[in-house]
């Protein structure tokens, strides 16, 4: 990897800058575009080694590139469109003040919608408490932040580290597929209590070709994680929550953004998931990892089944929070 990277893959050459303005978000978005990391991806992937036991699970050069390029090609903003960056920090219901629902989404796809209709439905719930949302634009707490767009997914620690900041210390991130189907007063109990909110499940024994050997190991070496160990456990962030008060939690954040200062660690087809994986994995996180399990927090439609009231309201039934729609 070494003679590919001799520094971030995903770096832009944008001053650090806390409050930005559209002709920044339009600069930005310039040095977006301007980043090319197609051959190289294609010259990692044939490190893979022998091919997928789980034919359905194959990942070809085209699956790793999509997934490294989501921030290259998110939109910031839309001109044409007049679509501009906007961050709303709104409080729903009453009290609850330490709790925050963070979600981002960029002007692509239907995703600023389902993020609007995430905020009426948590209203209609009866949720009491913070949500911070970004539509566009990019969450920029310290400043740094913006040097990072092009890195895949990695918005979301970033967002839960601003809902910090604004004075939130239960911080429960949500992807903008997810729709709100009960209170989430006891997730939120939940974080308190343990210090997360997350799904887990064990390695499985196809992992290796959805990331590159160079990956695996960087990832070993900062962190002593070995992603394809059957016994570790790999972490979800379709919902995922910290309690950012605790001093474990510190450490994570600080190694999270080493990650970001390197870019090279997000380079698989989880990007964030395979980083927040690792760093979760060491020893100091194993009361985070064991207790911060929630087994009800997200349902979702069977497989052929269209996104539906009917269907979330057999969601709701079973005791789910939230529902991961397909449809968005």
């Amino acid at each position: 990897m070494d003679a590919l990277f001799s520094s971030n893959p995903f770096f832009i050459d944008f001053p650090l800058k806390k409050d930005l303005s559209t002709s920044d978000y339009i600069e930005v978005q310039r040095l977006l575009r301007s980043i090319e990391i197609y051959d190289t991806l294609r010259s990692l992937h044939k490190t893979i080694p022998g091919k997928a036991l789980d034919p359905k699970a194959s990942y070809g050069i085209n699956d790793f590139y999509g997934r490294c390029s989501r921030g290259i090609h998110q939109n910031l903003l839309d001109e044409n469109r007049r679509y501009i960056p906007q961050k709303t920090f709104v409080q729903i219901g009453i009290g609850g003040e330490e709790n925050c629902v963070v979600c981002f989404a960029s002007y692509n796809s239907r995703y600023p919608q389902c993020v609007l209709s995430m905020e009426k439905a948590l209203k209609k719930v009866g949720y009491n408490g913070k949500m911070l949302y970004y539509l566009g634009g990019w969450p920029n707490p310290t400043g740094e932040e913006i040097t990072f767009c092009a890195i895949p997914y990695s918005f979301k620690i970033f967002a839960m580290y601003e809902a910090y900041l604004l004075g939130c210390k239960n911080v429960l991130w949500l992807d903008a597929a997810c729709l709100p189907l009960r209170d989430p007063q006891p997730v939120f109990d939940h974080i308190e209590r343990t210090g997360g909110v997350f799904h887990r499940f064990k390695i499985p024994p196809f992992f290796f070709i959805s990331i590159f050997p160079s990956t695996r190991e960087e990832l070993f070496k900062l962190t002593g994680t070995d992603l394809l160990d059957r016994d570790t456990d790999y972490i979800l962030t379709t919902i995922f929550g910290l309690r950012m008060d605790r001093p474990e939690i510190k450490k994570f954040l600080e190694q999270y953004y080493d990650m970001a200062r390197r870019g090279t660690p997000f380079l698989s087809c989880s990007p964030e998931e395979a980083v927040i994986t690792a760093i979760m994995g060491q020893p100091e996180f194993d009361s985070i990892r064991t207790f911060g399990l929630f087994r009800k927090g997200l349902g979702k439609s069977p497989n052929h089944a269209p996104d539906s009231p009917k269907e979330y309201e057999a969601a709701r039934r079973k005791g789910y929070y939230f529902f991961h729609r397909k449809n968005r």
